[in-house]
């Protein structure tokens, strides 16, 4: 325990300075991190990080706050993540399996406002839908969102199509759509989830986008990198098909589940995806209508039972 206590202040006896280059060395990497990635220095990482508190603070925003964590998003053999893969991507950095649930939960919750740079993979075929390729990618934004997490340094998204599908495009004739009947999705399709969804984060000061046409990219870039606010504080205004992404989420929390909005919702939902604000507005209001009209129904077999 001794000898233990000497290497430990040994080490924090070095210049702040020079166990901050200590920290760099160990923790960053030319490549992503992920968790189908795992190399061995990472879990000497995690041994090092567990020393002391004293260490602990000091390395947590190099860890993960310089460090660039991997994620990939397919539709093509299943989904890979249902949210940001944060579980699974910490466990690896500096956890081991003994620690019970609420022990892993508790610094998860601890080091994820620390994480400053995302590496996404998106890839995907039109075999098959969308849909979680759409759910994966809210997923990761709604935590991102999230109040204590501050806006990311970097993002790169790569968006890779199947290679099958790469082939077909380039021998499509005017025939294609006549005898190709399981397709569901689209290029178009696509690059409009994309660009809503990844497109309602802000303040992102570094974004790079590979595989979506030069137009998608580029609004894309302007959504992530808008300024929420000025230099004195103050809300910046924003262009109202930059808000329909959220304005769909708030409609979806209340109407999802219910058959009278069903049909609107799904109309909403590619209203907000195609940048149709007036359209958007007319199925919310149709939506809103739906609701109280299912609402009233409620109450009103609530007080048939009372007699």
């Amino acid at each position: 325990m001794a000898n233990a206590d000497t290497h430990q202040s040994a080490f924090l006896s070095i210049p702040g300075e020079l166990r901050n280059k200590i920290y760099r060395i160990l923790f960053i990497y030319s490549k992503p991190t992920s968790s189908g990635r795992r190399r061995g220095n990472i879990r000497h990482s995690g041994q090092l990080i567990r020393t002391c508190k004293q260490v602990y603070n000091e390395s947590l925003s190099i860890l993960y706050g310089e460090r660039t964590f991997g994620v990939t998003i397919s539709n093509i053999h299943g989904p890979h993540v249902g949210g940001l893969l944060i579980d699974k991507v910490l466990d690896d950095v500096m956890f081991n399996t003994r620690h019970c649930k609420e022990f892993r939960q508790k610094h998860r919750q601890a080091v994820l406002p620390h994480i400053r740079r995302l590496h996404i993979d998106i890839e995907y075929t039109y075999a098959h839908r969308l849909r979680t390729i759409r759910h994966d990618v809210r997923n990761i934004v709604h935590r991102l969102q999230q109040d204590d997490i501050r806006p990311l340094d970097f993002l790169e998204l790569n968006c890779k199509l199947d290679y099958e599908d790469q082939c077909n495009a380039n021998y499509r004739t005017e025939e294609w759509d006549s005898y190709i009947t399981d397709i569901d999705g689209d290029e178009t399709e696509c690059c409009a989830m994309l660009r809503t969804w990844f497109g309602s984060l802000r303040n992102v000061k570094e974004v790079v986008i590979n595989g979506l046409p030069d137009k998608d990219a580029e609004i894309l870039r302007r959504r992530l990198q808008t300024r929420t606010k000025d230099e004195e504080g103050s809300v910046l205004p924003e262009a109202p098909e930059m808000a329909l992404a959220a304005m769909y989420a708030a409609l979806e929390k209340h109407a999802e589940g219910i058959p009278a909005c069903a049909e609107d919702l799904e109309k909403a939902l590619s209203a907000a995806e195609g940048d149709q604000v007036e359209d958007f507005r007319t199925r919310k209001n149709a939506i809103q209508e739906s609701l109280k009209k299912h609402w009233e129904a409620i109450n009103s077999d609530k007080k048939l039972w009372k007699f």
